[in-house]
């Protein structure tokens, strides 16, 4: 198991059993939101997902996939704090196990601690549906979230992959 103790110049540190691994901003951004924040999500772990949030994130996020009565839109959430973030995210963990989809964080760009991805959700079945992602890590934490559906009547299925073909996986 490895634990952050904090940013160094450029990088961050990480702790493992006997040694020390300096993190780049966008090994550990890809780190917090793939592999800590989305994948905990998509497994319904929902307290693990938010370990990767500042304590005072601001966490904005429009419906990207359709479920219940959340229909995909350019409505938003908007919330402040890691224990907000936790408490939306536990009272729809129900919602979100239904349509058994999978967050994937596409290509993404960086400058200093705010970066910008193209990314997408899946289901299995071959539908696709892109989002635009905003972001900003402070003290080795997402600092700033903000999720925009990218929604469009011209985009089909087909267009969908070949979407993912160009920025994706």
């Amino acid at each position: 198991m490895l634990a952050f103790i904090g940013s160094i110049a450029d990088g961050y540190w990480l702790v493992g059993k006997s040694r020390r691994f300096l993190m780049s901003d966008r090994t550990l951004a890809r780190k917090l939101l793939q592999e800590i924040y989305y994948d905990a999500i998509d497994a319904g772990d929902m307290s693990t997902a938010c370990t990767a949030l500042h304590p005072d994130v601001d966490w904005s996020h429009s419906q990207v996939w359709p479920h219940g009565k959340a229909e995909r839109s350019g409505a938003r959430t908007v919330l402040h704090g890691r224990a907000a973030v936790e408490a939306f995210l536990t009272g729809r963990k129900q919602l979100l196990s239904e349509p058994r989809v999978h967050h994937k964080l596409g290509d993404f760009v960086m400058e200093g601690a705010a970066g910008a991805a193209r990314s997408y959700v899946e289901d299995g079945s071959g539908v696709i549906l892109p989002f635009t992602l905003w972001f900003e890590i402070r003290g080795a934490l997402i600092y700033r979230y903000a999720v925009y559906a990218v929604i469009s009547p011209f985009l089909q299925p087909d267009e969908a992959q070949a979407w993912i073909a160009e920025y994706g996986r």
